[in-house]
């Protein structure tokens, strides 16, 4: 493209001179009328506004401007609210001001699940090793690893529904905690009203 500026392009024209506005004529504010009978309107620069004091008072007594308090300037908007702690951070909070309760309890059920399973597995393990140990010996009885194997599962099962029940019981007892301190909070607002 030529006069576009990229290399290889012709340069472009330079602009025409501009010529000078004609001047306002005297009193006229440089603003059309605003209808018959309506003086014209003063230019923004010529309203009245608060002044500033002239330079040589500057060293004087401080000068109260109109609008303007001595008071210092306040922040902007208000602080954060404190966001709370969760998961492990919480743990670590000496204070007690977070509950690490209800940012645990996934992390509790499924190490209470997964310890289960494994140990229902462990003890299979075992058992059958025993049986195939007492083979060694000459009284091999696999019994015990096939019963571990069918039945097992139930002390796991019963393992994981108690910690369910116990992570449950804490949670609505935080729930039942925050829902009391929401009430609280509201019949004392009405209550100041």
């Amino acid at each position: 493209m030529p006069g576009s500026g990229l290399p290889g392009s012709a340069p472009s024209a330079p602009y025409p001179a501009s010529a000078p506005s004609a001047p306002y004529p005297p009193g006229a504010s440089g603003y059309p009328p605003a209808g018959p009978g309506v003086p014209p309107a003063a230019p923004p620069y010529a309203q009245a506004g608060p002044s500033y004091p002239p330079a040589s008072s500057a060293a004087s007594a401080p000068y109260p401007q109109a609008g303007y308090s001595n008071q210092p300037l306040a922040a902007p908007f208000a602080p954060a609210p404190a966001v709370p702690k969760t998961g492990f951070a919480a743990l670590f909070d000496f204070g007690f001001a977070d509950y690490a309760t209800p940012s645990i309890v996934k992390i509790v059920y499924a190490l209470t699940f997964a310890v289960s399973v494994l140990g229902w597995l462990g003890v299979t393990y075992v058992m059958f090793g025993l049986g195939s140990l007492g083979s060694y010996y000459g009284s091999g009885n696999s019994a015990l690893g096939v019963l571990t194997l069918l039945f097992g599962w139930v002390p796991a099962l019963l393992n994981v529904a108690t910690m369910r029940l116990a992570l449950e019981f804490y949670l609505v007892t935080l729930r039942t905690h925050h829902v009391v301190n929401d009430l609280k909070a509201t019949l004392a607002a009405r209550h100041d009203a």
